[in-house]
Parts: structure tokens; sequence; C-alpha cells
């Protein structure tokens, strides 16, 4: 007997809602935004947004708000590659929970083509 797994690949993307945030909004906090730009800025949340969620105490409503969407968003999906068809493959193998990589399965052979 071959134990054989069907398998299949597929991106997604999703996104929140806009959020519409004023960078001066963020220069008097313990954790100060001191750049110029829109890209320092975007970068500065990146950097700093579990910290950001931590010191929510210390931003006013209207930005807390905007931050939320972020901190408790809700997903739209905009994008997913199964819309355009399956990528699929064959592998064979045996059932094996060590392999928890490959979803518990240790793959001997595919017929995945790596792109």
């Amino acid at each position: 007997m071959v134990q054989i797994r069907k398998c299949e690949r597929y991106t997604v993307y999703n996104t929140t809602e806009v959020a519409n945030l004023n960078p001066e909004n963020f220069r008097n906090l313990s954790i100060p935004f001191e750049g110029q730009t829109d890209e320092e800025f975007i970068s500065y949340l990146e950097n700093n947004m579990y910290d950001l969620e931590e010191i929510y105490e210390e931003l006013d409503e209207e930005t807390l708000s905007e931050l939320n969407k972020f901190f408790e968003p809700e997903w739209t999906e905009y994008s997913n590659t199964a819309w355009n068809g399956e990528d699929s493959w064959l592998e064979y193998g045996e059932i094996n929970e060590e392999w928890r990589k490959t979803g518990g399965f240790e793959v001997k052979e595919t017929t995945m083509k790596w792109n």
C-alpha cells in the first residue's frame, strides 16, 4: 500500500481598514516620533507598533481609534492566487508526526515542480 496525499499552495493577501494618522500626534509620546517624512513615519509605526499598543493611555481618543484598525484588525481579502487556478501536486511517503514542517507526513517523493 502506498500513502499518497494531494497538496495545494496559494497566497492570500489581506488588508485592514485605512487608518488616518497625524504624525504630529506621536511627537510627545514616551516613544516619540522624531522623523520628518512619511517614509520615516511608516517605519516608526512598523518598529514601534507593539510598544504603542502598550502606551495606549498616552494617545488621544481619535488617534487610538485609528490605531485600533491595526491592533484589532478586521481583515478583508483582496487577492488570492487560488482564484486563478489550482497549484497542486502529489506526494507519497508515510504518516510521521515528527515531520511537523510537512504536516506530519514524511515525504519520499513529490510531483511538485519548483519554480
